[in-house]
């Protein structure tokens, strides 16, 4: 048993290994690996801290004689923005952390890449924990299908919110206007579609649905990354003081 949830839990970071190879592919100038590990790492951490935050909110609607926070995300838009809000700045701690305030950070599509590690990290820790979870309620090939399925559709999202969440900051640099303005920007829109996603399970179920606002994104952060290569900006981006 010991050795299958072993295996598992490398199948279940698989997917994020494998999508963050892809990510890191379109920058044409590799950033320091030691930062990449960490913000990866920081940004499975911050799952941890996802569920602190649910478990204090939880505490509140309680008291409160208000519905518990699993009632909530599963019956109001509210409630999924609520909580995906909260999971959006939990995955933007990490990047901010060990790469927004270094040397690393040299041109402004880093901060996508960065962004996105992260969010790869937040999404391998979750999928672990869906993972194992599935397997000890369920069994072991059930888990493997509900790993194979979240590769396409949870880790995909998380990734490409992140990324346009990153985009936003990047465009924030590039304009040179107030940076916490377009921080709120990066971080509505990271949400709204991480809402739209989780609404779209809870609530409706389509998977074509979740598939057709999956490659919109994809296709509109490739797009992005690709705008900020062309512009073919040769400097070192000034640390906030």
């Amino acid at each position: 048993m010991v050795a299958s949830k072993a295996l598992l839990i490398v199948f279940a970071v698989a997917p994020t290994l494998l999508w963050l190879w892809f990510y890191l592919s379109r920058d044409d100038h590799p950033e320091p690996r030691l930062m990449l590990f960490l913000t990866y790492m920081g940004g499975g951490l911050t799952v941890i801290a996802s569920l602190l935050v649910y478990s204090v909110l939880e505490d509140i609607f309680s008291a409160s004689g208000g519905q518990k926070i699993v009632n909530v995300i599963t019956t109001g838009f509210v409630g999924l923005f609520v909580l995906a809000g909260i999971e959006e700045i939990m995955k933007y701690i990490p990047p901010r952390i060990f790469a927004f305030r270094t040397k690393a950070l040299d041109e402004p599509i880093d901060m996508i890449v960065y962004m996105v590690v992260s969010g790869l990290g937040f999404a391998a820790a979750e999928n672990i924990f869906y993972v194992v979870g599935e397997m000890s309620t369920v069994d072991t090939g059930s888990a493997i299908a509900l790993n194979i399925l979240r590769s396409f559709t949870a880790i995909m999202m998380h990734a490409l919110s992140s990324g346009i969440f990153g985009y936003i900051l990047a465009v924030g640099l590039l304009k040179g206007k107030n940076m916490r303005q377009w921080w709120c920007y990066g971080l509505v829109a990271a949400t709204v579609l991480h809402t739209t996603f989780n609404y779209f399970i809870l609530s409706i179920g389509d998977l074509v649905l979740i598939l057709i606002l999956l490659l919109l994104s994809a296709f509109f952060l490739l797009e992005a990354i690709q705008y900020l290569k062309n512009l073919n900006i040769n400097y070192i981006i000034k640390q906030e003081e």
